[in-house]
């Protein structure tokens, strides 16, 4: 009977989970607006995908005021998304981002999303590659990216303070906020100054303008209790 109790709990606590919401119709930005104010025009809608394409606009990239972001905030939950860069892209996603602090970043964490082939960036260490947490946590070795141009899957499990980073069905790396672990690595790099940064417990889920094309596309959320 003790068995069977506990089973009772557990299917109850996995039922508590919210239903898969889609973030992105594939048609619109319905749900989505800019980082502290309009969306920027780089944001376009194409072939089913949400897309940053800088091609004859002109602007700023890479400050973390052209990003997209969703209007509705989320603080425990499962995030899926696919998405492809072109040839030496750099974008990446944040989640419980804020808009207390001017740019995303300086709130949330963001899973990387780079050409780390072509990119620099891709020079300055793992915790720079795909899948990995920006700048903190670098990916394992067997979570990469497929070629360049090609359709990448993304998952974040983010339940409490643990959080996990998935690309293409495999982990790429855990952690969790306020760890030792976690006060170390953001202490030794350029979080320290920010104050704010991983302190959210809810935010939205952003989507980075770096100043080179990305795509964007099946992207779906539920909340977890």
């Amino acid at each position: 009977m003790k068995a069977l109790g506990l089973l009772l709990i557990a299917a109850a606590a996995f039922a508590a989970d919210g239903p898969w919401i889609s973030l992105f119709d594939g048609k619109t930005l319905d749900g989505w607006k800019g980082f502290r104010g309009p969306a920027d025009p780089v944001w376009i809608v194409k072939d089913g995908s949400l897309a940053v394409n800088r091609e004859g606009v002109a602007g700023t990239a890479g400050n973390g005021n052209s990003s997209l972001r969703s209007i509705r905030e989320f603080g425990d939950f499962e995030l899926e998304w696919e998405w492809k860069n072109a040839p030496g892209g750099n974008s990446g996603l944040f989640y419980r981002a804020t808009e207390e602090e001017e740019r995303p970043q300086w709130t949330a964490v963001e899973y990387q999303l780079l050409d780390g082939g072509a990119h620099p960036d891709g020079k300055n260490g793992p915790d720079r590659w795909s899948g990995a947490a920006y700048a903190l946590y670098p990916p394992a070795a067997n979570a990469k990216p497929v070629t360049v141009g090609q359709w990448n899957k993304s998952r974040v499990v983010a339940r409490g303070s643990h959080v996990a980073h998935y690309l293409n069905g495999k982990l790429a790396c855990s952690f969790d906020f306020g760890s030792e672990d976690w006060k170390k690595r953001v202490a030794a790099g350029k979080f320290a100054k920010w104050t704010k940064f991983g302190v959210p417990v809810k935010g939205h889920i952003a989507l980075q303008d770096h100043g080179h094309f990305t795509a964007f596309r099946a992207i779906r959320i539920r909340e977890l209790q």
